[in-house]
Parts: structure tokens; sequence; C-alpha cells
């Protein structure tokens, strides 16, 4: 076997490199990918849907509890991504899911989405819009149309809200089409579709209630683009919408206020108040049929006559206080 000989140089050059350390190779990081639940909105998009619907709960809850009289909160929760078959075959029975439409002929986008709530929330709503306690039952049953009906005007200001949220971004047009609580009965996205699930919290009077809106990835694919361009610009000022009016007003409607109705006023000094004994009559400012004082929160703000009504005492409010009139019925 005949080969070149190394000289001396090369020998000692090969020498040294044998001696010197090997080179580390960089492990690679291995992320999973699921080829069957590939994530197709990225995580801008889900701040800016987030951020879209955390809104929408404020404004619904407040529409909420003005209706129900009873404060309500509504918090999103998470928002996650399933396949429609995967979300379907969640769905207990009975349930009680509600359909809107999607139609923005303008950039041609329709389809439908869906809300879902649980039949015990239902049957609290129509019980406290009815005037009751708001008692729930322990165990679900189907909505009746006469109770669908009750319900329809909160419906109508929960798609009103929604509408309201989306608009910025662009119209969604979204109206009411049905109520089922057979989930194997309503079908808007095929089964393999992509979905957004929005999961809420809703409380209401100590009880805790979920409501879930599943978005299918058709109708939001056009949005999507248009959500990361409304997360970057949509932090300055802006002007209130007409949910943020409402909500703001029904908030004000739904506060409680004392009301208080004053025979009238006298002074005693502190020997006639420790001499005081029962029997003994106290001659008040007003005459008996001098108008009584009406204060509200504390601040006199009608005149009244007393009354009754069936078994309870009453007054009817015949003027109320002006500001020429307030120093003459100041409390000082």
């Amino acid at each position: 076997m005949s080969g070149k000989l190394l000289s001396q140089d090369e020998i000692e050059s090969l020498l040294e490199t044998i001696g010197k350390p090997k080179l580390k190779l960089r492990k690679a990081v291995v992320q999973p990918f699921d080829f069957k639940h590939p994530d197709r909105i990225v995580k801008d998009q889900l701040r800016s849907l987030h951020n879209i619907h955390e809104q929408f709960g404020r404004s619904f809850g407040t529409s909420l509890s003005s209706s129900l009289r009873a404060m309500v909160e509504i918090n999103l929760v998470t928002i996650n991504q399933l396949t429609y078959s995967e979300y379907t075959t969640s769905l207990a029975e009975p349930t009680c899911l509600i359909v809107l439409n999607v139609n923005n002929e303008e950039e041609d986008l329709s389809g439908s989405l869906t809300v879902e709530m649980e039949p015990q929330f239902v049957l609290f709503c129509v019980d406290r819009l009815l005037g009751g306690t708001g008692d729930v039952l322990a165990e679900p049953r189907d909505i009746t149309i006469i109770e669908q009906s009750i319900i329809r005007r909160l419906l109508e200001s929960m798609v009103t809200g929604l509408n309201e949220v989306w608009d910025p971004t662009m119209e969604l047009n979204l109206s009411y089409e049905t109520m089922a609580t057979n989930p194997q009965s309503v079908q808007i996205a095929p089964a393999g579709e992509t979905i957004a699930l929005l999961s809420f919290r809703i409380s209401v009077m100590d009880r805790h209630f979920p409501l879930r809106i599943c978005i299918p990835y058709y109708i939001l694919e056009p949005l999507l683009p248009l959500l990361v361009h409304r997360g970057r610009t949509g932090s300055g000022n802006k002007e209130p919408t007409l949910v943020d009016q409402e909500a703001v007003l029904a908030r004000v409607n739904s506060s409680l206020m004392s009301i208080e109705v004053r025979l009238g006023r006298t002074r005693v000094s502190v020997g006639g108040l420790l001499a005081l004994e029962k029997g003994d009559v106290l001659v008040l400012d007003r005459r008996l049929h001098d108008p009584l004082e009406v204060f509200i929160n504390g601040e006199v703000k009608f005149l009244g006559v007393p009354g009754k009504i069936k078994r309870h005492r009453a007054v009817k409010l015949i003027h109320q206080i002006g500001r020429e009139d307030k120093f003459i019925y100041s409390d000082d």
C-alpha cells in the first residue's frame, strides 16, 4: 500500500488539532405543532378579539343589570380555537343556543354565529323579568315559546351590544335568527371548520352562569387583518359609542337613592330633652295642612301632602323645589 508521507509540520498540526476541545453543537428547539388543531389566529389578533369582547361583556352586563334589577357582571375568561364538531359534541342537551345572522353585503360577508346560554340562566332572567326572586330550577329543561318571547328584548340588547363593539372594525349587521334547545339541529359551519370559542362568566346575585360565543373562521378571516390595525390605532381617545352611553345611563338608572318625608322640625333644650316622657306633645313648625318636605339623598326636592294607599301611608308630590326655593327650604 502506497501513500503520501506526512511532513513533520503536518504531523505537529494534526496533533494540535486532536488536543483541542470539540465544538459543541447547539441543540435545536423543537416546538410541537398540532396538524389537527392549527392556530389560525395569531396573538395580536387574539388580543384584539379579547379587547372587543371585554367591552361587549361590560355593556351587556350593564344592560342586564337594568332589566333584571340586580347587579350583573360579565367577564371574558378564555378564547380557544377548536373545530366546530368538537364544540357541538361538548354541548349539553337541552341547551339554549341562539343563532345570529351576519350580513354585510358591501364586504360580501355573510354567515352565522351562535351564543350559548344555560337554560337555568334563561329561566332566571324570565323569573326576574316577571317580578320574581330568580329561583333557578335544579334540573335544566327546554325553554318554551312563551319564555323565549319574554327574553327576546334581552337578546335584542345583546345583539345591539355585539354590533356596537364590532362596528369600528367592520359592520357585521348581526340579527337574531332563532333559538334552539337541541345542539344537533344547528349547523353553522362544516364539522372540520376552525372556530373561535369565547367563554364568558356571568355573575349575578351570588350565582354564576357560563356564556359562550362561537364564531366560525370563515367569518373571522376577512376581519383578522383589520383587528391588528385596530389594536395599533385604537389606543387613542375616541368618542363614546351608543353602547357606552347606554351603559352609563343604565348604571345611573339602577342606582338606589333614599327618599325621606319630614313631618316637621322643632328645637328643644338638653334639659327639656332629658325630661321627655311618654305622652308628651312636641309642637312642630308645620301647621296641620302645610305641605311636607320630601328629601332625596338628604336634599329637599319636592313638597307633598300625606295620604294613604290601601294599608300603606303615602305622600302625593305637589311641587318641585327649584333653585329659587332652596334658600327657603334649607336645613340651615
